[in-house]
């Protein structure tokens, strides 16, 4: 019996987020391929969080309340731009590319290309307006700066 034939819950997954995984891929109907991209999307997500936590000098909050004029209490600047942001990322990624939300399930296809699309915006936008134009700009140290072109790929 063929894994996409079977009744149980998991095979509908598996067999929905290759069906999605098709669509939206050039890689075809591949497990490897897809579980690849979702290794390969949360280590990157990891490492850029990490960068932007760790900062040479302040964590990315810091920075950003810098910037912006607005000191950020150290367990809500950790929260949300660490945890928070790392959180989010991962789920987007996870619904983006295989279709699929852990403790919800299987989401409408719609709901899943327009986390992709949300996946990819952020990982660009970021990289351009909160890395490279203040880079340029002259807001250094910048956390999180060396691991934008990874991300973005």
């Amino acid at each position: 019996m063929r894994l996409d034939e079977t009744e149980s819950g998991k095979g509908r997954f598996v067999n929905f987020s290759l069906e999605y995984f098709d669509r939206i891929s050039v890689f075809g109907r591949s497990t490897l391929f897809l579980a690849l991209i979702l290794v390969l999307n949360i280590a990157f997500t990891s490492i850029h969080v990490w960068q932007e936590w760790k900062g040479k000098k302040w964590p990315l909050y810091r920075v950003f309340g810098a910037i912006v004029g607005f000191w950020f209490p150290r367990p809500i600047g950790f929260a949300l731009f660490t945890l928070g942001l790392a959180v989010l990322q991962w789920a987007l990624g996870i619904v983006a590319y295989s279709g699929y939300l852990p403790l919800l399930g299987m989401v409408p296809t719609s709901i899943a290309v327009g986390a992709l699309g949300a996946t990819l915006g952020a990982r660009v936008g970021d990289s351009i307006i909160s890395h490279w134009t203040l880079a340029l700009a002259g807001y250094l140290p910048n956390p999180g700066l060396s691991s934008t072109c990874v991300v973005c790929v």
